[in-house]
């Protein structure tokens, strides 16, 4: 290539190289990281307060970026910040990014992959969190000393509750925790003063050191089938009454796991075939009386039935516990409200002397159906919106409500 041409592709180059941006840029009142080649921008650190809404997409020099994460220590300190709306193409929540804010309620959306480590930490006014099935883990130190945090839905995408995640959430009084979860971290759920029962379901292996210590309300404690170890402290110093152990096998358990809980006089509820065992192995031997449990509800079955919900269990005689979240429910902030109509329903069953059964999840929705017309000539048709139950049965997805024939999408099923 001569000299002459190589000049000429140069100077062609030179344009394309100086339009990519990289660094930070105050829009809107937002400070952000552009980079522009990539189309994307994350929210810095400023001085925000009031009613802030996280837009979709910001315009610097001409090119459309993506809002895709919201950085660490964003939000940090914020005092005078009353409410947030996340955009949606946010992808990640960054470390502290709300820490010490007092926002009292958020909720994170569907495009959320990743919230690091301390992201809520001490926001004293948080009262409600929804989190989306989106969200893999509960990271350390999510909800750390929220005092007043007294709602919180935990889908079922989650498998780890990571350490200190919830420490110190004093009005929490119930907590569901999904059947995907596997681990439960150190200090997970210490000082949740609130708390008087807990379910561990069956898929938690492992839960760690004083997972739920100083929870000084809590009384009853159910641990699932598929637990292996039970670490130093997991629960200490409680005031316990009965403490169901579905494992056949002894998990392996440390002997101050109960420490300061006074097991001499709280009832071990265990399965027949392993009461033996339970008998001869520290420090479940300890427990004032050990009982063969009447086993454990059978999950309940949930259906809608002209405008009302209607739940079913094999076990007969049983208590229905349900909660049921409504996504419109909240504080909106923008000028044009998009409606979902939209349930999310979790259910139990509960009986004396039996455990509770396993937590299961639907979601009701509406959504208009076109009707089949053929043969209909000069009438009105009306086209009404249908009602919707989706819901996991013995891992499948059961889907009621909609006309034969119907095509569903996987990816609509697992949004909700």
């Amino acid at each position: 290539m001569d000299m002459k041409r190589l000049l000429l592709l140069m100077m062609t180059l030179v344009p394309i190289m100086a339009s990519a941006f990289t660094g930070e840029v105050l829009i809107d009142g937002f400070k952000y990281y552009i980079k522009t080649e990539a189309k994307t921008a994350e929210v810095r650190p400023n001085q925000y307060s009031g009613d802030i809404v996280i837009p979709d997409v910001v315009e610097y020099e001409g090119v459309l970026c993506n809002v895709t994460s919201i950085g660490e220590k964003a939000f940090y300190n914020c005092q005078n910040l009353e409410s947030v709306i996340i955009g949606n193409n946010v992808i990640s929540i960054g470390m502290n990014a709300f820490a010490r804010c007092n926002i009292k309620s958020i909720d994170i959306p569907m495009s959320v992959k990743g919230v690091d480590a301390g992201a809520f930490e001490m926001c004293s006014a948080l009262v409600s969190v929804s989190i989306p099935n989106s969200v893999a883990g509960i990271s350390p130190y999510m909800f750390y000393h929220c005092y007043n945090l007294t709602s919180i839905n935990i889908p079922n995408s989650v498998v780890l509750i990571a350490e200190h995640a919830f420490e110190r959430c004093e009005s929490l009084t119930a907590i569901d925790i999904p059947n995907s979860v596997g681990y439960i971290g150190k200090n997970a759920f210490d000082g949740c003063y609130g708390l008087a029962t807990i379910s561990i379901p069956n898929s938690v292996t492992t839960i760690d050191n004083y997972a739920f210590w100083h929870c000084n309300s809590l009384k009853k404690v159910s641990i699932g089938s598929g637990i292996e170890t039970i670490n130093w402290g997991a629960f200490a110093d409680l005031e316990l009454s009965d403490v169901f152990c579905h494992a056949e096998n002894v998990p392996n358990t440390n002997y101050n796991a109960f420490v300061g809980s006074n097991i001499s006089a709280t009832v071990l509820h265990v399965p027949s075939v392993a009461m033996d065992s339970y008998r001869y192995t520290s420090p479940w031997c300890d427990f004032g009386s050990i009982v063969s449990s009447k086993g454990q509800c059978s999950s309940p079955i949930i259906q809608y039935v002209e405008g009302q919900l209607k739940l079913f269990c094999d076990t007969e005689g049983v208590d229905f516990i349900t909660e049921i979240a409504d996504e419109d429910i909240k504080t909106h902030k923008n000028s044009i409200i998009n409606l979902s109509a939209t349930y999310h329903i979790s259910a139990y069953a509960r009986k004396e002397g039996y455990e509770d059964s396993e937590i299961v999840y639907a979601t009701l929705c509406w959504i208009d159906q076109e009707p089949n017309t053929e043969g209909l000539q000069n009438s009105v048709v009306q086209i009404g919106a249908v009602p919707v139950l989706i819901q996991n049965r013995s891992g499948q997805i059961v889907v009621t409500g909609l006309q034969e024939g119907t095509k569903i999408s996987a990816s609509m099923l697992l949004s909700k």
